[in-house]
Formats: C-alpha cells, structure tokens, sequence
C-alpha cells in the first residue's frame, strides 16, 4: 500500500511539501507515521542517502521509536537504492539535539579548550560547583558584602543556592556576559525610577502642604502637617547620605496615616484624600527602590566578583572535561557561527532536516538549524535571516498546545513565530504553516469533550506564550462506542491540603476525625477502578494515573498497596517510605556502624531475621546497657525459651547473614552488596509471599541503580549511606527509568513523563490542587535583561517585614501568566493522553455566596455540585486548579459528555472498614476468588514454561577483539619467530624466586601492582595498593611477609619511574592525564564490517607538544617487537584523546629502559590481523 493510500489529506500535503514548513500536529494525529513516510520519500524520490538526512527528536525514546518506524518503512521496499540505504542505516543522523550537538562539539572542542572526551555529568558538575562555589566564598570571606548576605541568609545558602545555583544554571561557557555591566544596569534602573517617582511624590507634597484646613478637620490636619513637614522633598535622588534616610522617613510617614473614609466630593478633604492615596501609591513603589539603590555599591561588587567566579568555574569545567546538556547548544551554536568551513561541510552534508516536538525547544536551538539550513551560496556572520536559508531544507513539526517544558527552557513562542518568519521565503504560493488535525487516538465522544471544553479554557491568546486550540476532527472510519468519555469526581467539602495550609499556616488547628482530602480521593478512585474491573469496562494495565506533581502520590501509592490494586510508578514516591529500602538500609548501615541500634533493631524486626516481639523486646533490654555490643553475639543458654525456640535458629541466620555481608563489604562494591541482600538472603522470596508488598518489587531496580551509581563516582559505602541517610523514611520522587507497561498494573506517571504515551483510561488526580504561585527561595534570581538580582531582605523572620526585589516582583507577574498558559497546555496533554475515558478526580470548595452568584448565573438551574464546577475563579487569581479550568469551558459542553458525581469526606474511624471491604471486592475482581486467582495464574505459568518453544541462538561471527589476542596471533602468524637470542636481559627482582616458585600467575598480579601503585600516586592517592589486589594476594594465600616484599618492590619502582623524564612530565600534565584509559577503536577495511577493538592504556597524558602514551612492562627481557600490535592500537586510539602527534612508549621498570614504537603497519594489515583474531575466538 502506498503512502498516499494510508495517509489522509492533511497529512499527505505535509508528506508532500519539499519546502520549508511548520506542521501543526495535533494530539494522536499520526505525526510519527508522517515522518517516516517523508523519510522514505526523500530516500525513494530525492535519492537522499540516509546520512544526508537529519532527524532530531526531543528524547531517546522518541529518537529510539523513530529510527525503528523509519527502518520498518525502508524494510517494505524492493527498490535497490532504498535496499542500498537500508544496509547503510547504521549512518542514518535520527536522534536528539543533545546527542547531535554533542557530536558538532566533539570535532572543534579543543579550540575552546575542552577535551574531547568530555561528559555529560550533571551529578558531577554539581558537585563541581559547589566545589567552586566554597572555594571562592572562602577565599572571600573577608568582603562587607559577602558577610552581609551570609549573615541575612547563611553560609551554606550562598555557597550552594546562590554560587553554584549561579554556576550550574545560569553562566554560559561560551559569549559570557559582563556581570559587572548587568549591575551597573541594576543600579541605573533603580536610579531611574527612584527619579521618575520623586517628581511626582515632590509635586504632591509641595500641593499637600498648601490644602485649605480652615475646617479644622482632624484628619485633613494630619494629612496637612506630614505634606508640609516633606514639602522640600526632592526632585531627584540626591546623592548625600543624610537625604537616603530623609526619602525613607517620608515613605513610612505617608503610609502610616490612615486613609479617609466616606468623603464628600469637590471639598478640600477630598483634594486631600486623592493626593494622599497617590502619594501613599508612590511611597508603597518608592520604598524598596530606595533600598535596594541603596546597596548599589554591593550591588556592583556582587558583579565584579561574579565575572571572577564565571571565570574561575568555567576554567574547572575544562580541566575536568565537564559539560552541561546547555553548554552543548551554546558551543555548537558558536561553533557554526565562528567556523565558515564546517559549517560549509555540515551544509553540504546535511540536504533535508525534520525536528519533531519543536514546540518544547527555544530560540538558541532554532539558530542552530537555521545555520544548518543556511542557503550554501549565504555566508552570513551571525545567524542566518529567514531570506538566506535554503527554500527546500527544515521540515518542522509540533504542536503549541502541548509546549509543557518551560522548566528546561522551551519557549513556545519560537515555534508560534516560525511560519511568519518563512513565510518571508520565495514562493508566496507555498503554506509555510500546515495542520493536521484528526486525532485517531481517541474515541469520537472524547473528541467531542474537547473541542466544547478547550476553546473556553484557552481562550483568544494575547501573549506570545498563549496557545491557540484548533478544533479536532475524529477520523470517519471510527464508530462511536455510545459510552459517557468523562466522569468528574469532586470533594466540595474539603479544601485541597495545599491550599488549607496556606490559609491556616500561622493558626492552630484541631486535629480532623477527617481523613485528609488526598486520601479520601485516593480511596473514592480506587473505588472506581475496582468497580471497572468488576464490571469488565476495563483492566488494570488499561489505567494510568496522571500526575500534575508528584507531591501526594504516596497517599495513592498506600492506598493502592493496602486495598491490594496492582501498580507500576515512573517516579515512585515510597521508596524511602516502604520497607525494601529501609530494611537493606539498616542491614548495610549495620556493617558501617555496628553499635547503631536503630539498624540493628530494624533487621531484627525485619524478613532478615524477623525474630518476634518477645525475643526483640528482650534482646534490646539486654543491649540498653552494653553500648559497645557487637551484633549478632553469642547468647547464653537461657537467654532462649521454649515458647520462642525458632527465634533462635532465626537470629543465628541472621548472624550467618551479618557475617557474609561483614566480609563481603571488604571487597565487593555496593551494588553487588545491594544485590546480594536482595536476591541471596531470600529477602525478594519474602516479598513474593506477601501480596500486600509484592507492589514494592520494583524498588529494588531504583536502589540497585542508585548503587550502581554509587560504585561508578567510586563512593565507599559509608559515603553512599551517608546519602541515602536524609532520604530514609522521607517520601522523596526518586526518578525512575520507563515504566513497565507489560505488567497487568495501573501505571503512576507525571503528565510530563506520559507526553507521547496514550492509555485507554486515563484518571487526572489532584485536580483541586494550585501548585505553588511563583516565588524565589534563593538569594537571588536571574534576569535576562538585568542578570542576577540579588534577594536583600531584612534580618527579621516574619513574613510581613521581608522587602521585595522591584524587579523580582515584575518577574514574578510575568511568570505566573506563564505559568497559567502552561498549565492549560499542561492539562490538555494529560487529558488527550486518552483512548477511550477520562476521569477527573478532586477537591473544589467554594463559600455559599459563590454558589449563589454562580447558579443565578445559569437561571438558578444548577444543584450546588454543578454550581461548584461551574463557578469561575477570579480573573486576576495568581494560582489555578484543574477542576478552575474546567469551570472556564464546562458551560459549553454537552451534560450527555460527562457525569458529575461527589465524593463524600470519610471518617478515620470509617477508614479501616472502607479498605477493607475494597481490598475484599479487589481480591474477587473479575469474579475469581484470590486463591482461586492464584492457583489459575499458577497453572497457566506452569503450562506456558513447558510449552515455550525451543529457543535457537544464530551463530555470528564475532567482531569485537582486543590488542592482547591481536598480539598473540600476530606473532603466531609470523614465518619467523622472533629469537629468543635476540632478547637483551634485564636486572632481576627481590621477588623473582617467589614468582618462579609459585603456581600462580604472580609475574602478571606484579605487573598489575606496579603500574596501578603509579596510577594512584599520579591521581594523588599516595603509594598504597587498593583493596582489591590486597584481596587478590589473600586469596592465593600469600603470605604477609611476602606481600610486604611485592608492595616494597613495586613502590621502588613507581619511584624510580616518576623520577623520570617522563614521569615529571606525567606528574605535571594533569588534568589532561587518564590512567587505565579505556577505549574502543573501529577498524575499517572498504566495504567489510568495522572491527572494534577494546583495551585500555596504562597511561595517557598531554604535554606542550604531543601526546605521550606509556604502557609498562616487568617483562625479563627487552624484546619491544612483541609488543607492537598493542602500540599500535594504542597509538591509534591516542587520536581520539588528543589533536597533537601521538607518541607510544614502552617503559621496562627493571630497567627504565623506554622504547618509542612507532607506527609501521597499514590500517589494512592491522585490520587483517583484528580479523585473525576474531576468527581464532
């Protein structure tokens, strides 16, 4: 079937148009097929190879589905140039900006002085900054400024939220700005409006001064006296001291008389009310801009101390070959303005580009591809206009509805202006914006719910930011199923937590018999799911939770687990909470700290050991006096009794288990630790056995990753529980990888996390919740027109006496009208998420007064419930709700769309009854008892494993070797041997006879000892050997005596090298020195697959002039000709550490001998010899 006959007529003209477009897809509109078509298109009838064809996407996983789309597409065809391009995709460009970026910097990063084996390392660049940030606060501890913020705010908030907040966020790595400059600008505009407002403050005070008080009245004399007491106040900002604190008694004088009431018209007390409500108007403006100019010499050594910061931050950021995932745009962006050439290269390379998701980019990443567009004729020295682009090159797709990634700097605004700005292009016939807008994910009747709700909700756009709905159109061929798409659940009874504490937050309140409103909705949903799983409307792994934020998702996590509904959770938020994480916790904090009851009494109680509350109780009593016990120590006879015999063949396992785990530590890392406690103590088997924690399963993926994490930063374990320590018992999000959609689960997501997915019944969760208005916790805030503001406050606590930044309060209005856009956009993905139901879930109450305006609104037709939904917020309201949003578009939507349905409050003391008759209906859902269940579950397991068909493995020769088997077979192959005569001794070792009269391989373990005793002294470690080799010599039971000899020796070696020229010289390359560098490197021969080649390099450094690579030997003779292969693969892979002349040495300890062995083989004979090798293996 051709393209054509599967695409419908929007799609196919964006299929079709071979100029530069925006396409304006809505959701479920099919704009993934579309891309794969066109792909296939541009190869089939532009002859486009697939190198020449850029696809960029917003995430892995959307790179990950469109490279398999586009190949299953080019699999369909027999046309030989299509098939020619299939077997060439391994060089298809398909993936993400980051990655493509990522791959533009590594080819001209050393001209900014950045290796090119940098990494992406948040984590890491995090720890950089404030590594930095405490430096430079220390060794500027002594600045006015610098004391006064740590003093308003503390020492460890200016190091961590403001110095290295200021680091990792906000300071570019390349075109730095001049922060002194951004203050200076700060300190004018201060001045600047200071000026503007004294004029007309003056004016009113000299007119104040001169009202008519014949009458006498009180409150006009008062008014009267401050007015004439400032009636010299000043035009302008003067700049004598005495005249600051002058302005600031006038403001507080002003605004501290109360203001008139009832006044009568055209009287002289009138002219005094309007002057003083301006004048108070000006002093409430004038106040803060005083002080904050007041501060204009901190101010402006605040930006002379953040240009050094920036600098010194961006030098470590080089030295340590870090970058951040923003450095990457701003470098490549730079790197194509400034370099004409590969600009020219990646203009010629690159023919056609489609960007999917472009609404969740900004402005820095269009000037990216416009430079990748740029006409080859156009040279321009800055980013190319939309007139100099190629006509025929950008291919963009989006959608300005589902732009929800502000927080990373999208801005919708880019996109919304792409089709103007190409519109300025060539042909006036060609629609420079396309749409296509039939949704074939959902069912009929949800569209419908759409298209009356959303136009209400997003209204007329006024802002750049605001998107604009466009009604979707429900594909012809699908039948309406008849059903109601939406359910509203509302609790108008009970404010939303977040809100109640707001307005309750300096009160004392009672404590509810209540349940709290999360969960009492968390319970009516459950209820629901349950009912529609008894009812066969749908199954479990048919539902996802979608949440605005995460904030009370362990409410729903717990009451999911206690009434026994499946769930799967991207981000869980009870791991910390759940007994997993805390029990292996404890068990691991007991090998770190012995005498740490708290661990020890947790793994008593827990599935480890699990002994019972009399022996605990008994065991502890025991223990309260002795504070230097040692766990799991021998107990006397009488210690146990009868009652409780198996408590002590538990507590003897645990001990069992405490001392595997006790040796373990000493030479395993900790994800291996983290593993064993899970898998080989029987701790997963216990969790299996209990349906109401089988739901935490999972939780040991997220702690094995964390661990793993853990052993990749070379954490010891005592750091890595030190870490885990504020996290344990505390309902953290912990962030999680793809959640597992196989399982028959209800799925837990954040909206943002579910953008791209869709469900067959998506529930909206805390739809009563506002989220928090925009506010700054951090001592500053960052001003793209004024750079970072600093935050001054007053020393006092209470809220009414801290003083706002001018400038911060203009930007909080700002935000929070974005914010709101956002937040419509943010609820019409999680509702278009949806196939086939939406229900809508949580707490809306309004005063009776409300209720009333609202219903009389409608003729007085509507029930309080309805009144409830339909009452609108107040225009200016700063923070919104879901179930707010609904109310601006509900009065237009269809009632046979929706039911509306209240959720009554729940009483504590109703609580345990209500779960337990839900986990009842739970266990009999579909109709099966839960032994029943598991019984079928069990069988059919049973029959699928012993009916599984028998799994063939293809047989593929393997194409990955490394320098040793290359090495081996070279000179096995070699028509003559190299002479054992030929081989020039070498000085013997103290330890020779214990090498030659041992049966193991002691000559390798030494070699290994000495050049990693080097690599530590290199990496600042000192001399010691690690722990592992340590282990390595216990396991062949050497014995200490001769150990120390081994140690002894390879030290005096490592010394005698580092003594070297070479080694003063490896001494002083740091940062640009690796120690065990491994690496890959391909091997190319025509048109045969590629080779690649894995090893590791002893020891890689730069100097002024080359690149110098040392691989050591203890070899006993000086034969270096054995060693060729390895120098060069070795000197191969030192091109991608380095531009400079590679040069490989051999260093021989014994001797100091070093040989330089110099490339004489061909890419081609090396490559005959990796292909020897991979045959032998």
């Amino acid at each position: 079937m051709s393209a054509q006959q599967i695409l419908d007529t929007e799609q196919e003209a964006a299929y079709e148009a071979d100029y530069n477009v925006v396409v304006s897809a809505g959701a479920g509109s099919g704009k993934t097929t579309v891309l794969s078509h066109r792909y296939v298109r541009l190869i089939q009838n532009k002859k486009l190879p697939v190198d020449a064809i850029l696809t960029l996407t917003f995430t892995r996983k959307a790179a990950a589905e469109m490279f398999s789309r586009i190949h299953q597409e080019l699999s369909k065809h027999k046309d030989p140039w299509v098939r020619q391009q299939l077997e060439r995709f391994n060089t298809a460009r398909i993936d993400t900006l980051d990655s493509f970026c990522a791959s533009i910097v590594r080819g001209s990063c050393q001209n900014y002085g950045i290796p090119p084996n940098f990494t992406i390392d948040e984590g890491r660049l995090k720890n950089l900054a404030e590594q930095t940030a405490l430096e430079f606060l220390m060794e500027h501890q002594t600045e006015p400024v610098l004391q006064e913020l740590v003093a308003t705010f503390s020492f460890d908030i200016i190091v961590k939220d403001f110095f290295a907040d200021f680091c990792q966020h906000q300071l570019p790595i390349v075109q730095v700005p001049s922060y002194k400059d951004f203050a200076r600008k700060q300190v004018d505009e201060f001045l600047s409006r200071i000026n503007a407002r004294l004029a007309r403050l003056s004016a009113i005070c000299s007119a104040g001064a001169s009202l008519d008080t014949s009458t006498k009245h009180k409150t006009l004399l008062e008014i009267k006296a401050i007015f004439s007491n400032y009636q010299n106040c000043p035009r302008a900002y003067p700049e004598q001291e005495q005249e600051y604190d002058y302005l600031i008694n006038l403001c507080k004088d002003i605004t501290a008389i109360r203001k008139p009431s009832k006044v009568t018209p055209g009287t002289e007390m009138a002219r005094a009310k309007e002057l003083f409500s301006e004048g108070k108007d000006i002093c409430v403006e004038l106040t803060p801009l005083l002080v904050f100019y007041n501060k204009r010499g901190y101010i402006e050594r605040i930006g002379e101390l953040l240009d050094e910061l920036a600098q010194r931050f961006n030098r470590n950021k080089r030295n340590e070959g870090l970058l951040s995932f923003g450095d990457l745009i701003d470098l490549a962006v730079d790197i194509l303005k400034t370099s004409l050439p590969l600009r020219t290269y990646y203009k010629q390379q690159i023919r056609a580009i489609m960007i999917d998701e472009f609404q969740d980019n900004n402005e820095k990443q269009k000037d990216l591809l416009y430079l990748l567009a740029e006409a080859e004729y156009e040279a321009s020295h800055g980013i190319p206009s939309p007139e100099q682009l190629a006509p025929d090159k950008l291919f963009f797709v989006g959608d300005e509805k589902q732009s929800i990634y502000r927080f990373r700097g999208a801005d919708v605004s880019v996109f919304k202006r792409l089709s103007e700005e190409l519109s300025h292009q060539f042909n006036p016939q060609h629609h420079c914006q396309l749409s296509i807008s039939t949704n074939y994910r959902s069912e009929p009747e949800l569209i419908d719910f759409f298209n009356q709700l959303f136009p209400g909700i997003f209204g007329t756009p006024s802002e750049p930011y605001e998107a604009a709905y466009t009604q979707a159109r429900a594909t012809p061929k699908r039948e309406r199923s008849g059903t109601i798409p939406v359910e509203l659940f509302i609790n108008t009874t009970q404010l939303d937590e977040e809100i109640s504490q707001e307005e309750t937050s300096n009160e004392q309140t009672e404590p509810s018999q209540y349940c709290s409103p999360s969960e009492t909705e968390a319970i009516a949903v459950a209820q629901r799911i349950i009912q529609g799983i008894e009812k066969k409307e749908f199954q479990f792994s048919d539902v996802a939770l979608l949440f605005r934020t995460t904030t009370h998702q362990s409410v729903y996590e717990r009451v999911f687990r206690t009434v026994g509904i499946p769930f799967v959770s991207a981000d869980p938020r009870g791991l910390f909470v759940d007994a997993p994480a805390n029990d292996i916790y404890a068990f691991l904090q007991l090998v770190v700290s012995p005498q740490d009851t708290n661990a020890y009494a947790t793994v008593l109680r827990s599935p480890f050991v699990n002994i019972s509350d009399h022996t605990f109780l008994k065991l502890m009593l025991q223990l309260k006096d002795n504070l230097w016990y040692e766990p799991f120590s021998e107990l006397s006879e009488d210690f146990w009794t009868a009652e409780y015999v198996s408590d002590r063949d538990r507590y003897n396992l645990g001990a069992e288990l405490y001392d595997t785990l006790l040796h373990m530590a000493d030479i395993k890392g900790i994800a291996e630790l983290v593993a064993w406690l899970w898998y080989e103590s029987g701790y997963r088997t216990s969790l299996l056995q209990d349906s109401d924690m089988a739901a935490t399963l999972g939780h040991f993926d997220l702690l094995y990753d964390m661990a793993l994490k853990a052993d990749q930063r070379h954490l010891t374990l005592a750091a890595f529980l030190d870490e885990l320590a504020p996290l344990i018992g505390n309902p953290e999000k912990v962030e999680g990888d793809e959640t597992d959609t196989r399982a028959d689960a209800v799925i837990f997501m954040t909206i943002h996390k579910s953008k791209g997915l869709q469900f067959p019944v998506v529930i909206v969760p805390q739809a009563g919740s506002e989220g928090q208005s925009f506010r700054n916790d951090k001592p500053y805030f960052y001003s793209t027109t004024f750079g970072p503001v600093i935050s001054w406050k007053p020393y006092s606590k209470h809220q009414k006496d801290k003083l706002a930044n001018p400038l911060f309060e203009e930007l909080r209005e700002t935000e929070n009208r974005q914010n709101l856009a956002e937040l419509k956009r943010l609820f019409y993905v999680a509702l278009t998420r949806a196939e086939q139901k939406v229900i809508i879930a949580g707490n809306k109450k309004i005063n009776q007064d409300k209720i009333d305006e609202t219903r009389s609104l409608y003729n007085g037709n509507l029930s309080d419930l309805q009144a409830t939904l339909f009452a609108t917020p107040k225009p200016d309201k700063k923070k919104q709700s879901f179930l707010e949003l609904i109310s601006l578009g509900i009065d237009q939507v269809s009632q046979t769309l929706y039911t509306l349905q209240s959720i009554q409050p729940l009483t504590i003391a109703e609580r345990g009854k209500e779960l337990a008759r839900l986990k009842e209906r739970a266990k009999k859902r579909a109709g099966l008892s839960d032994e029943a269940l598991q019984l079928q579950q069990a069988l059919s397991s049973e029959k699928s494993f012993y009916n599984q068909p028998a799994i063939s493995i293809p047989r593929y020769a393997p194409r990955i070797t490394s320098p040793t088997i290359m090495e081996e077979t070279y000179q096995k192959a070699r028509s003559t041997n190299i002479s054992e005569e030929g081989a020039l001794p070498l000085p013997t070792l103290t330890v020779d006879h214990l090498i030659a009269s041992s049966k193991n391989d002691l000559e390798t373990l030494f070699g290994t000892l000495c050049h990693t005793i080097i690599q530590h002294t290199l990496e600042g470690k000192g001399m010691e050997p690690p722990r592992e080799l340590l282990a390595e010599f216990k396991t062949i039971e050497l014995s200490k005596e001769h150990q120390k000899l081994f140690i002894e020796e390879a030290q005096n070696l490592a010394q005698q090298f580092l003594k070297t020229e070479y080694g003063k010289a490896a001494f002083n390359a740091k940062p640009k020195l690796r120690t065990e560098y491994s690496f890959l490197l391909p091997l190319q021969n025509s048109d045969q697959r590629p080779i690649l080649v894995k090893g590791s390099i002893d020891l890689i450094y730069e100097t002024e002039n080359h690149c110098v690579i040392i691989d050591f030997k203890t070899d006993k003779t000086l034969q270096p000709e054995i060693h060729r292969i390895q120098l060069e693969c070795y000197h191969r892979a030192g091109k991608a550490f380095s531009d400079k002349p590679v040069k490989t040495l051999l260093v021989y300890l014994r001797s100091m001998n070093t040989i330089e062995i110099k490339p004489i083989l061909s890419d081609a004979k090396l490559y005959s010899i990796a292909q020897g090798a991979t045959d032998a293996t």
